[in-house]
């Protein structure tokens, strides 16, 4: 799997503690599509190497309110529990919202693409029309390969 990590993380409230941050990262990257991530300490300390005590603190940190969040939904907390009768399986909160947004420039290059391929049809279609009207001055079609 993979995760959209914009670059504003390192100006959040979560920055000013670098291991809580590579931590949240490394959840970004196994969560699935919804957020949520359905594993133990035990199962994320392996996939990720990092200690079992480490991760406990750091998604106990997660998991708490943070009034300085640029999100409030939970009150800022980034981690909430997927079911508050186990110890282990976490769902983050903004997951969601952030794999929604497209990046500026992703949005730009799709953008500028889509605009290339209509005019291209655009101009095709007014080749083929000119073209069967009989029209002396018409632009001349290209042929295809095995076409005399």
């Amino acid at each position: 799997m993979f995760a959209k990590v914009f670059q504003q993380i390192f100006d959040s409230s979560i920055a000013e503690n670098y291991r809580y941050r590579h931590i949240f990262m490394d959840m970004l990257v196994l969560a699935d599509p919804d957020g949520g991530i359905d594993m133990t300490l035990e199962a994320i300390a392996r996939r990720t190497n990092v200690p079992v005590d480490e991760l406990r603190e750091a998604i106990t940190a997660l998991s708490l309110p943070d009034a300085s969040s640029r999100t409030q939904e939970f009150e800022g907390r980034r981690l909430v529990p997927i079911d508050a009768k186990r110890s282990w399986g976490w769902r983050v909160v903004s997951y969601g919202h952030y794999r929604a947004i497209r990046d500026e420039e992703t949005r730009r290059q799709y953008q500028r693409d889509y605009y290339v391929e209509r005019k291209a049809k655009k101009s095709l279609k007014k080749q083929i029309r000119t073209a069967r009207d009989g029209n002396p001055q018409a632009t001349m079609l290209p042929r295809a390969p095995n076409e005399p």
